[in-house]
């Protein structure tokens, strides 16, 4: 019997490599089993002109959260292509989405499954993380700010 993630997250997708993830989330969003929501998260660098995202998908086939780790940029590689295939097919399926923007620290934890401090410690002592109340939860569906993102992905 498999041993259950003591943090109750699912990890699709490979970090930094944007066709796995780019499947992932087609697999996500064509599944008979639909997901809650997506949570696309953006990595806010100042000075820069482009941000890393990836995207945290909410009770889907039996887990609280699915996250899908950063493959997905707004800049003009295949990040962009990703981001834009997956913001198009996020429309196509007519998921809720919610956008939130993280500094750099927190969208690392975030793609690694570990949101905080907290659940690092969490994970060794094998308690359930408080990710879902804390972390994301906060911020309401914002359709213009997936419009934010688009536009980004689209400039490239």
């Amino acid at each position: 019997m498999p041993t259950p993630n003591p943090l109750g997250i699912q990890y699709l997708g490979v970090p930094g490599s944007t066709l796995d993830c780019v499947r992932a989330m087609v697999t996500i969003l064509t599944s008979p089993y639909p997901c809650r929501e997506i949570t696309t998260v953006v990595e806010r660098r100042r000075g820069e002109d482009h941000q890393a995202v990836c995207f945290v998908v909410w009770g889907w086939v039996g887990h609280d959260i699915t996250i899908v780790p950063n493959g997905f940029g707004t800049h003009g590689g295949t990040g962009g292509w990703g981001l834009g295939l997956v913001l198009h097919l996020m429309e196509f399926y007519r998921v809720t989405v919610n956008v939130q923007w993280v500094d750099a620290e927190m969208f690392d934890r975030i793609a690694r499954g570990r949101p905080s401090k907290r659940e690092d410690q969490g994970a060794q002592r094998q308690e359930k993380s408080s990710y879902t109340t804390v972390a994301m939860n906060t911020a309401p569906p914002s359709h213009a700010g997936l419009l934010d993102c688009w536009v980004m992905a689209q400039a490239w």
